[in-house]
């Protein structure tokens, strides 16, 4: 995957099944250096439960998984504690890495129409995304560049692209 700077891995530990799956993703996975979380949900259920703490601990041990978690989303237990230990642990890696550069998202959000259209004669595409997803039509959006939004809507620019942060377009 691409458009992600972690995973977070969900099964039940009542269905031995979802955890056989959570494994078979985590494989395909491979290597990637991005965090990864096990979370082992319906702790509620502990009389159903038939993938025990220490298999699933054992697990990540073994693959390269950050954190193993267990948590009842019945109970509405732990999910912002969740979400804020992986962004502690994402942010240093985002922070480090060098971002690439987007030449026609950098002219579109400086509104400079002239650089876009000669960037697009060169072969440049206006679905091509930055690291976060967006496209040049989100960048000249958000930056209220009229004339560039105008000009990409001419060019058949697709409204509906999500950027990685799910925002729809609405210009």
């Amino acid at each position: 995957m691409t458009l992600c700077d972690g995973y977070l891995l969900v099964f039940s530990v009542t269905d031995r099944e979802s955890f056989k799956t959570v494994k078979d993703i985590k494989q395909a996975l491979g290597t990637d250096p991005k965090p990864h979380y096990l979370v082992g949900n319906k702790t509620d259920l502990e009389r159903e439960r038939v993938v025990a703490y220490k298999e699933a601990k054992e697990f990540c041990n073994g693959n390269n998984v950050s954190r193993y978690i267990e948590i009842s989303a019945k109970e509405q237990e732990p999910w912002d504690e969740i979400f804020e230990t992986m962004i502690r642990e994402i942010l240093p890696y985002k922070l480090n890495k060098p971002i690439p550069r987007v030449e026609i998202c950098e002219a579109a959000t400086a509104g400079n129409l002239e650089r876009v259209k000669e960037l697009i004669d060169q072969g440049h595409s206006i679905s091509q995304t930055d690291i976060d997803g967006d496209t040049p039509l989100h960048k000249s959006a958000a930056a209220g560049r009229t004339s560039v939004v105008t000009f990409l809507l001419e060019c058949n620019a697709d409204v509906n692209v999500l950027n990685t942060v799910r925002f729809y377009m609405n210009y």
